[in-house]
């Protein structure tokens, strides 16, 4: 057999990242708009002024994580764990960072009752850690 086309590969991985990245933002605008149209907007508002600091340390660190891990190009069932279990780690830092900002945030913001509102919402950044090694996997297979 010969190597594998590399055009194909690329168009495949595009078509893939493409479809994800649709049905990604699919999802997101369909759980925006329920709970837009089910919550009254100062409770959206609230929850938006939340959700930005999460949805910020979520991104950058699923991204930074898994872009380090693909240009290591190491892929070993050790090297993942260890990933998982550092990301983990400062994910829980973060988390109870998150906790003890909240008040501070929610002041700055003049807003009280957003502080309960990240309380909730940081326990969300628990979840970045499973994430890096299949998404690392996968975009360095080009999937």
């Amino acid at each position: 057999m010969g190597a594998p086309n590399v055009d194909s590969a690329i168009r495949s991985a595009l078509l893939w990242n493409f479809v994800t990245l649709a049905f990604a933002q699919i999802v997101l605008a369909t759980i925006f708009l329920l709970l837009a149209t089910r919550l009254d907007p100062a409770t959206f508002g609230l929850f938006a002024l939340a959700a930005v600091i999460t949805d910020v340390f979520y991104t950058l660190g699923i991204s930074s994580s898994v872009d380090a891990l693909v240009q290591r190009q190491d892929f070993s069932r050790r090297t993942l764990s260890s990933v998982t279990w550092v990301a983990a780690g400062i994910c829980v830092i973060a988390t109870l960072a998150f906790f003890g900002v909240a008040m501070t945030y929610a002041s700055a913001m003049r807003t009280p009752e957003i502080a309960g509102i990240l309380e909730v919402l940081t326990l969300t950044t628990l979840m970045l850690p499973f994430a890096i090694g299949p998404t690392a996997v996968m975009r360095q297979r080009l999937d």
